[in-house]
């Protein structure tokens, strides 16, 4: 509800495509929640409302996130939420340089919006656990990707791990 309520005087039409997706995904929404850790540096890559992100600050105050969201409209729309301004762990930006993943970060992916060929440049030593999801058993053959190994496969994501 605390995050349906964040988009409500953002205008209907987003309120709704919220509302919507929240209902729609609750489920994949709770598994994604139940294997990130409570203290968790994320790189999320998607271009959504950063409605899953703030579902993921809600759950856990110690997660260090870093959205990357391309379109400078939807960016702001999230910079100028209450939730956002209210923690200095949560960080929005349109692109991300190389050199600013730390070290241990957790890289979850929008399938629908990425695939593998898209984010294979954030792909280092940093990188310690891939989560993709909103994809199809059909498309989670296309994440076989070198150095990582997948450890859960589920409805909706796959979790893959650094072999390195």
């Amino acid at each position: 509800q605390f995050v349906k309520n964040e988009y409500h005087f953002k205008g209907k039409k987003l309120y709704k495509y919220i509302k919507k997706d929240l209902e729609q995904h609750k489920q994949l929404y709770f598994k994604i929640l139940g294997v990130i850790s409570q203290n968790a540096h994320i790189l999320h890559i998607a271009k959504q409302f950063g409605q899953l992100d703030f579902l993921l600050m809600l759950d856990a105050y110690d997660r260090k996130i870093i959205t990357i969201i391309p379109d400078e409209k939807i960016a702001e729309i999230i910079k100028k939420g209450r939730l956002h301004t209210l923690r200095n762990n949560f960080t929005v930006q349109t692109t991300l340089p190389i050199e600013a993943i730390e070290a241990n970060t957790l890289l979850l992916i929008n399938g629908k919006d990425y695939n593998p060929i898209e984010v294979k440049h954030l792909l280092n030593e940093k990188i310690y656990v891939i989560i993709v999801y909103n994809i199809t058993e059909r498309e989670k053959e296309e994440w076989n990707l070198k150095g990582f190994q997948t450890t859960k496969n589920e409805l909706g994501f796959l979790r893959l791990n650094s072999t390195t």
